[in-house]
């Protein structure tokens, strides 16, 4: 016996609903984004051995931000994207 799943008609869900549930839905992940770049960010603090400063932390928390999540669109994004490499060839050395 094969399993179906019942299918709600077309208009049992309003479009302000189906609005409403993909403004939280996106809260959700851009929640979740949010966790998952301060923790790499304090991963990365801890295993540097040294004092740190809030400016230090901020730039290692921006750089994960937009190297795991780049969003064209934001303002932000483009000026990390034009001084990444620069900053990368600065920490290899």
């Amino acid at each position: 016996m094969a399993f179906t799943r019942p299918v709600a008609p077309s208009s049992a869900i309003s479009p302000e609903a189906i609005a409403n549930f993909t403004k939280l839905l996106d809260a959700l992940v851009r929640a979740q984004r949010a966790c998952a770049v301060a923790t790499l960010s304090a991963a990365v603090v801890e295993k540097m051995n040294r004092k740190v400063s809030i400016a230090e932390v901020l730039e290692i928390h921006t750089d994960i931000r937009w190297a795991l999540f780049p969003e064209a669109q934001e303002g932000g994004f483009q000026e990390w994207a034009q001084t990444k490499q620069e900053r990368l060839d600065q920490i290899r050395s």
